[in-house]
């Protein structure tokens, strides 16, 4: 496998002209510096701990890491109201659905939840003539003048009422009902947002609280 004379065959193909140098390029880095940085740090710890301190080096290390802070704190401000929110609907969760708030209301509106809520067709309409009623005899204690609902809201100026176009609204839903009887189709859907509309007025002049 190898020659013979292996010491003359190495002698005559290795460059070895001043020693090993000349066969292997030198260590890139300078370990000279390293071991005296390691021998000063052993021999006289403070002055070693001074220098680091004071070199561009360590300077440039703290300001990244004062940068890095700096969002990481910035990200758990920002993250900490959701991971908040997202730990009260998983507390809600284990503990089960919520009870309702309790919440008592005048009879006569209880009636029209009752026909809202009851899934028959036609009592949504009886829903909405009765929130109606209740409409009437509200702007009648306002002292709002006229015979007729549409009077009465005609007869209010601007601003004396704020949801006065939910009133209007809620109030032509009715007509159609009074008017066109059975041949007008009232959807559960429309039925729920017409009482919304008299809830929010009825809430404003404090006949709802």
């Amino acid at each position: 496998m190898f020659p013979k004379n292996f010491k003359n065959f190495a002698r005559r193909n290795l460059p070895l002209v001043t020693g090993i140098e000349t066969a292997f390029p030198p260590f890139p880095i300078d370990l000279s510096r390293f071991a005296a940085s390691v021998g000063e740090a052993f021999h006289n710890p403070g002055a070693f701990s001074e220098s680091v301190a004071n070199s561009s080096t360590f300077i440039t290390f703290k300001f990244i890491l004062a940068f890095l802070s700096m969002i990481f704190l910035a990200g758990i401000v920002t993250l900490f109201p959701k991971i908040t929110e997202a730990e009260e609907r998983r507390r809600a969760l284990l503990r089960g659905p919520l009870k309702e708030k309790v919440v008592s209301y005048p009879p006569r509106w209880e009636v029209v939840l009752s026909h809202l809520e009851s899934g028959n067709a036609p009592e949504w309409k009886l829903a909405v003539l009765e929130a109606d009623n209740i409409l009437a005899e509200v702007l009648h204690r306002l002292g709002c003048p006229g015979n007729t609902i549409g009077d009465m809201l005609k007869s209010l100026k601007p601003g004396d009422i704020l949801s006065i176009n939910d009133a209007w609204e809620a109030h032509k839903v009715r007509n159609s009902i009074a008017h066109e009887g059975s041949k007008y189709e009232l959807s559960y859907r429309d039925a729920a947002r017409t009482i919304d509309q008299y809830e929010t007025v009825f809430r404003e002049v404090n006949y709802l609280q």
